[in-house]
């Protein structure tokens, strides 16, 4: 696959698209849970649509550059439990008290962020940002 001056084998996106998708579902995902994707239009875009359909879940695309108070009516209209976006997109999502993971892996503290973020009432999360950095 190639986007831009980036270029992944299959094997490449079928690995990093596995290890997201364990991530995605120690974090709740599974079958029903509606998953957000805002994400610019490249590789990381195509990973996160095949980790969230890998997780079971369904994915609710989300357009990075609508203003704040349409995105913010539409994760709240489409009932998605868990926005998936990109590292340098995260200060244009809406404030939600969500739990935010690093590259690779959700971090320390990330359960009790959840906790606090109000999803152990539900036994997932609500919304959490989970960035889209890469290991290289």
């Amino acid at each position: 696959m190639e986007f831009g001056s980036e270029q992944w084998s299959y094997d490449q996106l079928n690995r990093r698209a596995n290890r997201l998708a364990h991530q995605l579902i120690e974090l709740g995902v599974g079958p029903e849970v509606r998953v957000g994707i805002a994400a610019q239009r490249s590789l990381e875009m195509v990973l996160g649509l095949l980790a969230i359909l890998k997780a079971g879940g369904a994915y609710v695309p989300l357009e990075p550059e609508y203003p704040l108070e349409r995105l913010t009516r539409m994760i709240e209209g489409s009932g998605i439990e868990l926005l998936l976006t990109q590292s340098h997109l995260v200060a244009q999502m809406p404030e939600r008290g969500a739990a935010v993971a690093g590259a690779g892996h959700p971090g320390p503290g990330w359960r009790a962020r959840w906790q606090s973020a109000g999803g152990a009432a539900r036994g997932k999360p609500r919304l959490c940002d989970l960035h889209l950095r890469l290991h290289r």
